[in-house]
């Protein structure tokens, strides 16, 4: 088989109708997408969706953890395994809409020191959730616009960022390495801004594609 262009990563554990929707979103929505595979750690699930991962077929690949992991172990566990060039990092409570991707590939061609490329992110409410994340003056990372109404005005069809939520951000997978990955000490929350704040030594900024918009549940 030809090296896939994207590696679409996912961590499961449990919330199968979430993974579902989640699923059903993302086949539609790479249709006429780029090469890809798709690659999924379900972190001992006991609710069925571990079955039902193992009744998908090509191009998903899972793996099933024996003992629980986290959010860092699980998707440094896919990426180890993964053939693609540029990875995309998902959570499973996340639906896809149009060509979300597009956007996103687009900017590692604008941007020679893009580290990770986020998105537009909606709450199910229809309400806003993620244009980036910001360090406050108290420097607790907050995603800016959480819970507007309306879009805030940027200039241009790329903003640029300290940090980017980990629900979904695509990243060269050499970058992704370069830096050791996620730090597996973080138990599900913030080792996506540690590893944005690891690549931003490096030389490396963050950018969200204000085209692509998803909806992270």
């Amino acid at each position: 088989m030809p090296q896939p262009h994207i590696s679409i990563l996912i961590a499961t554990h449990n919330c199968l109708e979430l993974t579902r929707r989640c699923f059903e979103s993302l086949n539609t929505s790479l249709e006429r997408g780029p090469s890809y595979e798709i690659i999924v750690v379900d972190d001992c699930s006991t609710d069925g969706t571990a079955q039902f991962l193992d009744s998908l077929g090509a191009p998903y690949r899972v793996l099933h953890n024996r003992e629980r992991g986290n959010f860092a172990l699980n998707n440094n566990r896919a990426a180890a395994i993964a053939q693609g060039e540029i990875f995309c990092f998902l959570n499973n409570d996340t639906l896809l809409k149009g060509t979300w991707w597009e956007p996103m590939l687009d900017a590692f061609k604008q941007f020679d020191d893009a580290g990770c490329v986020g998105n537009v992110q909606f709450l199910e409410t229809g309400r806003y959730d993620h244009f980036g994340i910001c360090f406050p003056p108290w420097l607790t990372p907050l995603h800016f616009g959480q819970n507007l109404k309306k879009a805030p005005y940027f200039d241009g069809a790329y903003s640029r960022w300290g940090a980017v939520t980990g629900a979904c951000f695509m990243i060269w997978r050499e970058r992704f390495f370069e830096v050791g990955g996620f730090d597996t000490q973080y138990i599900n929350g913030c080792e996506d801004v540690d590893l944005c704040l690891r690549l931003h030594r490096k030389g490396y900024w963050h950018y969200v594609a204000h085209a692509s918009e998803i909806v992270h549940i």
